[in-house]
């Protein structure tokens, strides 16, 4: 009796045993096909970072900065601030003599008004 139960039980599981054996391959296979994605994915990480980096110095190497170079921008750009505060200086110049020039107008205009109430 035991060895026909075990003789059964051994049949069913030589039906299971394939499809369990399937299964496993099917997740391995599923498993690979994931890392396969994720290792695609970083790779396309990779080349864009590469890509940029190599913009990047392209860009320096293209602009050519040097110590020197910039020492001559920075000259030059102190030269054109200070003609611009020499500038500025030369307007608040004018403008402040034009103000007195002003004030002058008003007081003889106030003057010529006097004189006319006054010959009346």
């Amino acid at each position: 009796r035991d060895r026909g139960a075990l003789a059964m039980q051994l049949e069913a599981d030589k039906e299971i045993l394939p499809a369990l054996e399937l299964q496993a391959v099917e997740t391995k296979l599923a498993a690979s096909r994931d890392a396969i994605e994720a290792a695609s994915a970083d790779q396309s990480v990779a080349e864009s970072n590469l890509e940029a980096t190599q913009q990047v110095y392209t860009l320096a190497y293209n602009s050519q900065i040097t110590p020197e170079s910039l020492a001559k921008q920075t000259a030059s750009l102190e030269e054109a601030i200070t003609a611009a505060e020499v500038k500025l200086g030369d307007a608040e110049s004018e403008l402040e003599k034009a103000k007195e020039a002003w004030d002058e107008a008003e007081k003889r205009q106030v003057a010529l008004e006097e004189q006319a109430q006054q010959s009346r």
